[in-house]
C-alpha cells in the first residue's frame, strides 16, 4: 500500500511539474521579451504606451487638437455600429495590422486609440509605440465614451 501512495503521489507531483511549466513564461533575459496579445490585463499592456487618457473628457480635448488622429482598432461590424467621429478603422486582429498603421498613420502625430473597452487598444498602442508612434489610449474605450454622452456616428 505505501508502494501504491509513493508512486501515485509521484506521478501526481510529475503531472503538476510538467504541466505547470507551460503556464509561466519568463518575463525578462534576452529573446524573452513579451508580446503585446500575452498580457493578462490592460494595466500590463500600457505599461509600453507613452500616454493614457485617464478620462473621455480628457480624450475628447485630445481628439479636438488637428495634430492628432483618431484610430479604431475594433472590427469593421463594431466601428459601423458607431464610432468617434473623425475615426480611421484599422482592425488590431488583422494579420497586416502594422502594415496598415504604418501605410496610414504619421509618425510625426499623436494617435488617439481606441477600441471597445480599452484593451484591445492598450494592446494595440504598444505594438504601435513599439515602431515609433505615440499613442494615447482611452481608457473604457468606446463604452465609455458613450456612457459619458459624448457623441459617436454610424456609417449609412
Amino acid at each position: 500500500m505505501k508502494k501504491v501512495f509513493i508512486s501515485v503521489l509521484g506521478f501526481i507531483l510529475m503531472a503538476v511539474g510538467l504541466t505547470g511549466c507551460r503556464f509561466f513564461k519568463p518575463l525578462d533575459g534576452p529573446g524573452m521579451e513579451r508580446n503585446p496579445a500575452d498580457y493578462n490585463s490592460v494595466d500590463d499592456a500600457e505599461k509600453q504606451i507613452v500616454e493614457s487618457a485617464d478620462s473621455v473628457k480628457e480624450f475628447a480635448e485630445l481628439i479636438a487638437d488637428p495634430n492628432v488622429v483618431i484610430l479604431d482598432v475594433r472590427k469593421a461590424d463594431e466601428f459601423a455600429e458607431g464610432h468617434i467621429k473623425g475615426a480611421i478603422l484599422i482592425d488590431q486582429f488583422q494579420s497586416d495590422f502594422l502594415e496598415q498603421a504604418q501605410a496610414k498613420l504619421p509618425k510625426d502625430k499623436t494617435i488617439a486609440i481606441y477600441c471597445r473597452s480599452g484593451r484591445r487598444s492598450a494592446n494595440a498602442a504598444s505594438k504601435l509605440a513599439e515602431v515609433g508612434y505615440k499613442c494615447v489610449n482611452l481608457k473604457g474605450g468606446i463604452l465609455a465614451w458613450k456612457e459619458a454622452n459624448m457623441p459617436v456616428i454610424k456609417e449609412e
